[in-house]
């Protein structure tokens, strides 16, 4: 399976573009801020070839954090195929997603 089509399955299990509050990678990690974590398909995360394990973070304010540990050197290409696969633009600091901005709060990026 292609970044693309990993990336739209992401994309669906994590409940969809407009769920994610914020999303950033490191090494090994694609750190995911959620709306609303019930849209959240634990098990079909589970399923996917780069993914290693989903990690349950705190609750931040309104929103739930979650990591989700991929097999080494595929966090960056995830993370990029998941901004094309959402349409999102990218802020370069912390990961913050300029796109949800405007579609949350208008055009204030």
């Amino acid at each position: 399976m292609n970044q693309a089509s990993i990336a739209a399955e992401l994309l669906a299990a994590l409940g969809g573009a407009d769920n994610l509050v914020r999303l950033s990678c490191c090494a090994t990690r694609l750190r995911v801020d959620l709306h609303d974590d019930t849209l959240l398909d634990r098990a079909c995360l589970e399923r996917l070839a780069p993914v290693v394990a989903v990690i349950e973070g705190s609750a931040l304010g309104q929103h739930k954090a979650y990591q989700l540990v991929v097999a080494p050197g595929n966090a960056q290409s995830l993370y990029e195929a998941l901004v094309k696969a959402g349409r999102l633009d990218q802020h370069e600091e912390r990961g913050l997603l300029k796109g949800l901005g405007r579609r949350l709060f208008g055009s204030r990026d």
